[in-house]
């Protein structure tokens, strides 16, 4: 029994002594602990004392982030739309003066996994601020860890009241506007930590065959067995639900634009756009989406007169599912695109330099796999990559490709790559 804890799905695959793959869903409840409904879910399907069950996780469902800022207006408008690029869930905005007495208005505020402070200019001396900072009383906000990214002359002496703080660079270092990427970069990492630390999932451990893996790493261990069966440079879009994974051969690899060697790299690897998704990082895609200087001719190159409507929709922060996922192909191929690097805005990672005019497979899974078809994917590379590039195109309808990753590599007999359509 193969298990998948998605952000919006739980998925799982039994396979029974005649090597037959059998597929299982179930929509998860964000009111009630994943935990008990893994757990019920397995006992469905599978007698808990048998079975070989292992399991994967992308369960956390988007990064709960607390913003304690000098202003809403400045420095806390600049950290919000910094976070939300790389997918995090903004949950509230506190300025210090609203702290500065204990009990104020933070007895309500929310528990988060981080809370991160910031504000003041670097370029400023402004001890102001700096005894705003320290004058601030945090005992009543709930968080798992603390970062700062405000002016460094606090710095030092604030990480004397909190021994646990996080410091980055200031993300207001010069002006009035968030000029560093610091602070993005250092979320977007706690996010994809957060997806393998599995906090939610601890009581399942005595569940699992084997260590509760991050999907990713699953699903890329899975496209090293797949791509061996498809016409390479082949490349695999996972669209989900939080994030969207690009995984890639090597040889799509800018060797002119990269550091150091391709000897460096393996020959399967991967970026995860942790902001892109349609469920726990629909808003963060949706601003990625309606800023990008692509949208409108992506828009009409797929839906023609309709387009129009498609976009104010858009504007107005509605758009479905698949429109989405549509998306998700869109700025996850864009941001990845040794040959389009100046037409998209910048990630606060750079993902690898990929050349698209070499791809010979494109293949996707996820989310994405159960809405898109091919002649969709097809024209949405062909909108970014260029009409001339015969790729083929390849789709996990069964969305079981994961299970591949899971398995041991001598299990996949020809039954099982049959089932799951490679």
């Amino acid at each position: 029994m193969l298990v998948d804890v998605g952000s919006t799905v739980l998925k799982g695959a039994s396979i029974d002594g005649q090597q037959t793959l059998r597929s299982f869903y179930h929509v998860r409840q964000h009111d009630a602990p994943v935990a008990k409904q893994v757990e019920a879910f397995v006992e469905d399907v599978a007698d808990r004392d048998t079975a070989d069950i292992r399991i994967c996780s992308s369960a956390n469902g988007g990064l709960r982030v607390g913003i304690v800022c000098l202003t809403r207006r400045f420095s806390g408008a600049a950290a919000a739309h910094s976070l939300a690029i790389v997918g995090a869930n903004v949950v509230y905005i506190r300025e210090l003066r609203e702290l500065a007495h204990s009990g104020t208005i933070t007895a309500g505020a929310p528990p988060v996994d981080v809370l991160v402070l910031v504000g003041g200019v670097d370029a400023f001396d402004n001890e102001r601020a700096v005894a705003a900072f320290l004058d601030a009383d945090l005992s009543a906000l709930s968080y798992d860890r603390i970062m700062f990214a405000g002016h460094r002359a606090a710095a030092e002496r604030l990480s004397q009241h909190h021994p646990d703080l996080e410091i980055v660079s200031n993300l207001m270092h010069q002006r009035l506007n968030a000029e560093d990427g610091a602070l993005a970069d250092r979320i977007r990492l706690t996010y994809l930590d957060d997806i393998t630390s599995k906090k939610e999932l601890n009581a399942l451990t005595s569940y699992s065959l084997r260590l509760i893996e991050p999907t990713p790493a699953v699903v890329s261990r899975a496209f090293s067995r797949i791509f061996t069966r498809l016409s390479s440079p082949a490349l695999l879009l996972d669209i989900g639900g939080a994030t969207t994974d690009v995984h890639f051969t090597k040889e799509l690899l800018d060797e002119e634009r990269i550091s150091g060697t391709l000897t460096n790299y393996p020959a399967v690897a991967r970026y995860v756009y942790t902001g892109f998704g349609v469920f726990a990082s629909r808003s963060s895609t949706l601003q990625a989406f309606v800023h990008h200087p692509r949208c409108i001719d992506f828009l009409a190159g797929l839906y023609g007169d309709a387009s129009r409507e498609i976009y104010l929709d858009l504007l107005d922060g509605k758009a479905s599912d698949r429109l989405l996922f549509e998306a998700c192909i869109l700025l996850a191929l864009c941001g990845a695109s040794a040959l389009d690097s100046d037409d998209h805005a910048r990630m606060p990672e750079e993902p690898p330099p990929l050349l698209l005019n070499r791809l010979a497979t494109l293949a996707i899974t996820g989310g994405g796999a159960k809405v898109l078809d091919e002649s969709i994917v097809r024209r949405a590379f062909a909108l970014v990559a260029g009409p001339e590039i015969p790729v083929t195109v390849l789709i996990d309808h069964g969305y079981c490709w994961w299970t591949l990753g899971l398995l041991d590599e001598q299990q996949i007999t020809p039954q099982i790559w049959k089932s799951a359509n490679v």
